[in-house]
């Protein structure tokens, strides 16, 4: 999960993130979740902080999840430093490998050797954060900076973000409709030939892109008719009720497939296509199909529904 703040933050780094810090050690490891305890004076140590943990052969990063306190007291002088134990509880992002003269590696996702019980735990410097959030090898955008260090930028994988399911979360007025506008933007300057279509329920986003979105509302929309599903086209050609509402509809059924078979032309693969296939027919096609049909019938009091 990556953090991120507005393209133009520059805030000045914190003196704690100038350089690693012991801040404590591993006490549990289940799955991708590392438990430790922090020593008195662990500084920087804060949800959504990088933390490192050196094992033999990489460096394993880390995101702060949780913080508690065991053995706490309502009173926090009551409580003894030696009886409180301080508690982080970090998600494991990925790992550094390190070569054989012990240098790091890139930062990968996922992690193929796990700290151990006793592993130390260090607040990440800035080149540390800047390995983890590198920029990505593979197509990928700018889209703001890194919430743990404001000046550095925060990228994504383009074909990766398009390629998913992906959400952006928040709490009402914390920016959820800033951050969606600027990866769109930031999509279209990457890919100026590509399209994107925006359910925009709020009318939050017509500002966010001025001319460069053709905006689509209630007053200009248009359906070309052969895009309705039976139910709709019939609600506007046949009736709803009454004694021939069943026999007009499947009289209409049979003509609109009909009608889309002759638009299809006779060389297309039809066993496939239905009464709902999306594809055009000319209403032309349509009354001539029922008018055909209607001069087969022996009675003329059978003619009822094709009326």
């Amino acid at each position: 999960m990556t953090h991120l703040h507005a393209l133009d933050g520059d805030a000045p780094l914190p003196s704690w993130r100038q350089k690693s810090a012991k801040i404590g050690h591993v006490i549990a490891v289940t799955g991708s979740t590392v438990t430790g305890i922090l020593k008195d004076k662990a500084e920087g140590v804060r949800i959504g902080a990088i933390i490192r943990m050196p094992t033999s052969a990489s460096d394993v990063f880390g995101m702060v999840a949780g913080l508690s306190v065991e053995n706490a007291s309502a009173e926090p002088a009551a409580t003894s430093a030696a009886a409180e134990k301080k508690l982080v509880e970090i998600q494991i992002l990925g790992e550094s490998l390190r070569n054989a003269k012990g240098a790091s590696g890139d930062f990968q996702r996922g992690v193929s050797i796990y700290p151990g019980l006793g592993s130390e735990l260090f607040t990440t410097a800035r080149e540390e954060l800047e390995l983890v959030y590198s920029r990505p090898k593979t197509a990928n955008m700018r889209i703001g900076t890194i919430h743990q260090d404001a000046t550095l930028p925060a990228f994504v994988a383009t074909d990766e973000l398009l390629g998913k399911h992906f959400a952006v979360l928040g709490v009402t007025g914390s920016g959820k409709s800033c951050a969606v506008a600027l990866i769109l933007r930031a999509v279209l300057e990457r890919n100026p030939g590509g399209h994107i279509v925006l359910i925009d329920s709020h009318n939050e986003y017509s500002a966010a892109f001025g001319d460069r979105a053709e905006l689509v509302n209630p007053a200009n929309l248009q359906l070309p008719y052969w895009l309705l599903n039976f139910e709709e086209i019939a609600h506007v050609f046949a009736s709803r009720s009454g004694p021939t509402a069943e026999a007009e509809q499947a009289v209409l059924k049979a003509a609109i497939v009909e009608a889309k078979r002759k638009y299809a032309g006779k060389d297309k693969e039809l066993d496939h296509l239905t009464v709902d296939t999306p594809v055009p027919y000319h209403l032309s096609e349509l009354v001539r199909f029922i008018e055909a049909a209607m001069g087969k019938l022996d009675k003329a009091e059978n003619n009822t529904p094709y009326l």
